[in-house]
């Protein structure tokens, strides 16, 4: 593998470990820049929320792993533009442009100090397959990206039926929005089925190989395909 397996008193070699029983292989140059980056977050962390200060020790179990762990379960095909809906600190647009460099990303938020965090941790890095833009992914896809997005992830942002209307004018036809979700979503669920253009959603808990965590704390990917 590479790295020290033993030492797994070490969330990044835990996390590792977790990511290489899951075929998601990492080499040493991206595992580089992801603890880089690690750093980054922390000390943008300290001047503006971008993840609850309770998480700021434990980045690599609570952000890292969750972003990382849709690369076991759903797939990307290469050179896909990716859009990461309300990207916050930059999750899980950076870990998913560092781990893909096959991948385009633009990272989309409404506020504006975070958008302007986000884009110096990834000019520091450097990252060439991410960009950040300001602003409503409603007004967005009027304008510069107008039927634009085959892949749509959102972590964290707002409800399947908010998400599908948001993103109405940025995705292509035949799109695909991974949502990333925690607890019982069998109500969501039916409210967004009732939506005429999606055609499928599909619901997956991550259970992921040599982690309980994921499980335990009920994080799934609910998948909307749409006509």
């Amino acid at each position: 593998m590479g790295h020290d397996t033993n030492n797994m008193n070490n969330p990044s070699v835990k996390i590792r470990h977790i990511l290489d029983a899951n075929q998601i292989f990492i080499a040493e140059t991206q595992w580089a820049l992801l603890q880089q980056w690690v750093e980054l977050l922390r000390e943008h962390n300290q001047k503006i929320n971008l993840i609850s200060r309770n998480d700021a020790d434990q980045i690599w179990e609570k952000h890292i792993l969750p972003s990382l762990a849709i690369l076991a379960v759903r797939k990307f095909p290469t050179h896909s533009e990716i859009c990461d809906l309300g990207t916050g600190g930059g999750l899980p647009g950076i870990p998913l442009a560092i781990i893909r460099p096959d991948l385009q990303f633009t990272m989309i938020d409404s506020i504006e100090k975070k958008i302007h965090s986000v884009q110096s941790m990834i000019s520091a890095l450097p990252l060439p397959n991410a960009n950040v833009v300001l602003g409503r992914a409603e007004e967005l896809g009027k304008k510069h990206f107008h039927q634009h997005f085959s892949f749509i992830t959102a972590r964290a942002v707002s409800s399947l039926v908010n998400l599908e209307k948001w993103t109405r004018s940025l995705r292509k036809p035949n799109s695909v929005l991974h949502a990333y979700k925690g607890g019982d979503m069998e109500a969501e669920i039916q409210q967004a089925c009732k939506i005429s253009s999606i055609r499928h959603i599909e619901e997956t808990s991550l259970q992921l190989k040599k982690d309980s965590q994921l499980l335990a704390d009920q994080k799934k990917i609910v998948t909307l395909h749409f006509v």
